[in-house]
């Protein structure tokens, strides 16, 4: 039945707790969400401040700064559709997410170490390379929960998922940002790397002990 909105239904606590109680009663969905989790503290964070790592870190005006990113998200756009039909192909999204979070990982550690001298046709690619490997995870990432939650608790176990994904969101570009302006953005760019190793090993543990992929 549809809940009508209004406030005492947005701060009751019931609803609040709903989330942390389905992760509890669907099997491996607490370890998949904190894949999720993992994915989103990068993505979140590049995707807040790659314009003003370009802009800032790197020396470029702000014009070619934005058309970079608008690069990293025509890359992430395409690439859905392209490791989405690979799932297809190869039959397992689980081995394409792990080859996503690997990618990742090298992206952010590339982007810590580039510097003003590096060529601007470089950067241009790498930013095409960086949206392909950090913003490409979210609709293979929701098949598999789809698929765990059963076609009775679908719902239920996408909506838990998603609560704690979009507080990823929230809070992975502060934490970012903190730790660029207290140490330097090749330090944030290792942290948001290391998010993205996290999800790759949690993908291969949940492989491991469920003896087969989706």
């Amino acid at each position: 039945a549809r809940i009508p909105l209004s406030l005492s239904h947005v701060f009751d606590l019931g609803n609040w707790r709903r989330p942390f109680a389905t992760l509890r009663t669907i099997p491996n969905l607490a370890r998949l969400t904190a894949v999720g989790v993992a994915f989103a503290v990068t993505f979140g964070a590049t995707a807040t401040f790659l314009v003003t790592f370009f802009n800032i870190g790197l020396g470029l005006d702000l014009v070619t700064a934005q058309l970079l990113f608008t690069v990293f998200q025509a890359a992430g756009l395409g690439g859905r559709l392209l490791f989405g039909l690979v799932a297809d192909v190869i039959g397992s999204r689980r081995r394409v997410l792990r080859l996503l979070a690997v990618c990742a990982a090298l992206s952010m550690m590339v982007l810590g170490m580039m510097t003003p001298a590096w060529p601007l046709a470089v950067v241009y690619a790498f930013a095409a390379i960086t949206g392909l490997a950090v913003a490409t995870w979210n609709g293979l990432y929701l098949a598999e929960i789809a698929l765990i939650g059963g076609s009775d608790k679908v719902g239920e176990a996408t909506a838990a998922a998603g609560f704690f994904s979009f507080a990823a969101y929230m809070l992975a570009p502060p934490v970012f940002g903190t730790v660029a302006a207290y140490s330097s953005y090749r330090v944030a760019f290792f942290v948001a790397a290391a998010s993205a190793i996290l999800a790759s090993l949690l993908l291969a543990n949940l492989d491991r002990e469920s003896g087969k992929e989706a």
